[in-house]
């Protein structure tokens, strides 16, 4: 079902119909599939075949993320950072980015590092940022390699 909703969401073999996706992806996430959840909220977020709503994406994140998706939290946590259907908070942001870097979440190993190098509701730490960009560069995160080039490490 979430096959089928990728399909119609990024229009491969088919033309793109992001109702269609939303229809298989709520078949699924009606299932439990977390996955689904996310890209529902995705499209929400994205004012794909529905409304903008933010409040909207949000409540699948926090439902995806309730059953241990890291990049449901991930999300959350950019959110949260952006403002966006929430009140800006670097505090839950980081607090978010680490349940989904505890996942392995190499994006959410980056923003932990961003959120330190910027000193974002924590004291500025340049050596705590490296650490989290390390973590997430040697998953493959080009935004971490290149922080890291940038801080000369």
């Amino acid at each position: 079902m979430v096959n089928a909703g990728n399909l119609y969401a990024h229009g491969k073999g088919i033309p793109q119909d992001y109702k269609q996706a939303m229809q298989w992806y709520q078949k699924a996430a009606d299932q439990g599939n977390t996955e689904a959840m996310v890209d529902i909220g995705g499209l929400y977020a994205q004012a794909q075949g529905v409304t903008k709503d933010y409040g909207q994406a949000l409540q699948w994140f926090h439902k995806a993320a309730d059953q241990g998706n890291a990049e449901a939290m991930y999300r959350i946590g950019v959110y949260y950072a952006e403002g966006k259907g929430v009140t800006q908070d670097y505090a839950q942001a980081l607090q978010w980015y680490k349940k989904a870097a505890d996942k392995g979440h190499a994006g959410a190993m980056y923003h932990i590092g961003v959120v330190y190098a910027n000193c974002r509701s924590v004291e500025k730490n340049i050596d705590t940022a490296i650490t989290w960009w390390k973590k997430s560069a040697d998953l493959g995160n080009k935004d971490a390699i290149n922080a890291l080039k940038n801080a000369g490490k």
